[in-house]
């Protein structure tokens, strides 16, 4: 739910980018931010300021620079290799149809778990030909990381946290607590 500003004239374009860039570079406070960003420590929710360029620092320098991605392509080719292998065998098995987004999905997830943890998300034996383990791990995967609204009505109106509006805090406190359990198996 967030709102797009036109910026009505050169000079309203240069105030903002200019007096106020650091009020236009924060995110706004919201219940998403509040539950699970660790005190708006994660780099993307993080306030401008000295965290934030230490974040962006290690970010360019430990995962974009041009000697961690050439560290991290053979991940990507045996995942690539695994995914075609995967298409190949369920082209020899006759004409059906193929789901590529639950493929892509498992080649999304293996990539970044093992850059990130060294482990597989879905293991080739699992994913086989969309078996039920492979596509419970990825819903699960999805389920913990890929529900979140930046914003919703608790956050225009905050009464509606206060009365615990339709259970969403409490939704999400306990998705909180699934996501850390999840990461504290790493």
């Amino acid at each position: 739910m967030e709102s797009l500003v036109v910026v009505p004239s050169p000079s309203a374009v240069e105030e903002c980018f200019t007096k106020n860039d650091i009020v236009f570079a924060n995110r706004p406070h919201s219940m998403t931010g509040d539950r699970f960003t660790y005190n708006y420590t994660v780099f993307v929710w993080a306030p401008y300021g000295h965290l934030w360029r230490c974040l962006r620092r290690l970010t360019v320098v430990e995962l974009f620079s041009s000697n961690s991605l050439q560290k991290s392509s053979v991940i990507r080719e045996e995942e690539i290799r695994l995914l075609l292998r995967q298409l190949v065998s369920a082209s020899k098995s006759g004409s059906q149809k193929v789901n590529l987004r639950y493929w892509v999905s498992i080649f999304s997830f293996n990539v970044m778990m093992r850059v990130v943890a060294g482990k597989w998300c879905v293991r080739e034996e699992d994913a086989g030909l969309e078996m039920e383990m492979g596509k419970q791990t990825l819903e699960n995967l999805r389920g913990l990381f890929f529900i979140i609204r930046p914003m919703n009505i608790c956050d225009c109106f905050p009464i509606l946290r206060w009365l615990g509006y339709k259970g969403i805090e409490k939704r999400m406190i306990t998705l909180q607590g699934k996501r850390d359990e999840f990461l504290q198996g790493f």
